[in-house]
């Protein structure tokens, strides 16, 4: 944690250092993810006084001792891990997901959804007139890899021995991994149909975003669920974490810097949470 936190303390003063335009910041926060400069800016600072917090505060010193207890028990190591599994990481996770979501209502989000599934079905119209093609015309039969960084994304996950003569020829190599995914079916009009089908089939509980995300006490609603979540997963194939609502409604003031108590996380996540 210390490590992490110190890690993290000097990419924020390397930001902060940074001498370019506006219009240069707001492309890098899009590039990460980010809907402005402002946005990605605000999630920098949280994190690190997140991760500040995972080193000081007390309510995540007695997380990380059940935790690291638990892992000791099951033999696994699904709750004090520095990896994706691991609960530190889930919450920094979700802490950067809050500041990236769009915070959309269940309504906005399902008339969004539409629009994009009507735009994606006229797309498709116009790829299926010009689909299958051939190598005489094959201008949308298969996605081009642009960026250099984007093949090289590919070949991480589909790299065989043979290929690696492909790395001296950035531009083979972009070609290559085109044909690649062209091979498994990944072409353009195959991801429009994806896109479209995606946004026709609603997965109500896709997300933890509370339903009235724009409220008030909506942070507080997404933080509650998530730390009992990532607590909840900690140990999967055993007897759940006894972690009480009074130190989940602790941890989650930390993160959410508002208001919260035993009986809002009871209340919000009644099925996850165990009495003290």
């Amino acid at each position: 944690m210390k490590e992490w936190l110190v890690e993290v303390e000097q990419m924020q003063e390397e930001f902060a250092g940074l001498d370019v335009s506006e219009e240069e910041m707001e492309e890098r926060a899009e590039w990460a993810g980010f809907r402005s400069a402002r946005a990605w800016k605000t999630a920098r600072e949280d994190v690190h006084k997140l991760l500040k917090n995972f080193v000081h505060a007390v309510p995540f010193q007695k997380l990380w001792a059940a935790l690291k207890e638990n892992d000791q028990e099951s033999g696994e190591i699904w709750g004090y891990a520095p990896g994706p599994a691991g609960v530190p990481n889930k919450l920094v996770e979700a802490l950067q997901a809050w500041h990236q979501a769009p915070k959309f209502t269940t309504a906005e989000r399902r008339a969004h959804s539409k629009k994009i599934a009507d735009a994606c079905e006229k797309l498709e119209e116009l790829l299926g007139q010009l689909e299958p093609t051939h190598e005489m015309d094959s201008q949308f039969s298969r996605f081009r890899f642009v960026e250099l960084e984007q093949a090289e994304a590919v070949f991480k996950w589909f790299e065989t021995p043979t290929d690696r003569m492909q790395k001296d020829a950035p531009f083979g190599m972009q070609w290559l991994a085109s044909r690649r995914l062209q091979g498994c079916g990944v072409v353009p009009i195959w991801a429009v149909r994806n896109i479209r089908h995606m946004a026709s089939n609603q997965a109500p509980n896709s997300n933890l975003l509370p339903a009235k995300v724009r409220a008030k006490a909506a942070k507080k609603t997404y933080f509650i669920a998530v730390v009992s979540q990532a607590i909840d997963a900690a140990n999967p194939f055993g007897k759940r974490l006894s972690v009480g609502p009074q130190l989940i409604a602790d941890i989650v003031e930390l993160i959410s810097d508002m208001d919260c108590t035993a009986d809002d996380v009871r209340k919000a996540a009644p099925k996850l949470v165990p009495e003290d």
